[in-house]
């Protein structure tokens, strides 16, 4: 199995670029703070993508789905602490608040994936040789 590279994702479009760029936010040097309010935002894009088709609307897994991610984005805003950017104790607090804050980029990809804003295609390698 060969790792997918940009042009990959490229390839699949728009989505698969989408997807390349989010993931590429969660590995940038930022603070805690820096990448909850850049969750906040690509939250704020996916609900924009739903309220703007009325499939999507509709549909009650994605209003779950949207509410769940509201109520995570919520509780890391509460749970936030700035003793966490130094970095000097990893401690069981600041390991759970870096797992809230993926499982919350998680959900948010969920919702791009069920929306299409990342499309659910994949690409073959050709034969090699």
């Amino acid at each position: 199995m060969r790792s997918r590279s940009l042009t990959d994702y490229q390839a699949a479009g728009f989505g698969g670029l989408s997807f390349a760029t989010d993931l590429n936010f969660m590995n940038l040097p930022m603070s805690y703070e820096q990448r909850l309010w850049c969750l906040e935002g690509l939250f704020w894009c996916a609900v924009a993508k739903v309220e703007d088709d009325q499939k999507w609307k509709d549909d009650s897994e994605l209003s779950m789905l949207v509410s769940g991610t509201r109520l995570l984005l919520d509780q890391a805003g509460d749970d936030y602490q700035a003793r966490y950017e130094n970095h000097e104790t990893f401690d069981k607090a600041e390991n759970d608040y870096r797992s809230l804050l993926c499982q919350i980029f998680g959900k948010i990809t969920h919702i791009q994936g069920k929306t299409k804003m990342i499309e659910r295609e994949q690409v073959q390698q050709g034969p090699v040789g």
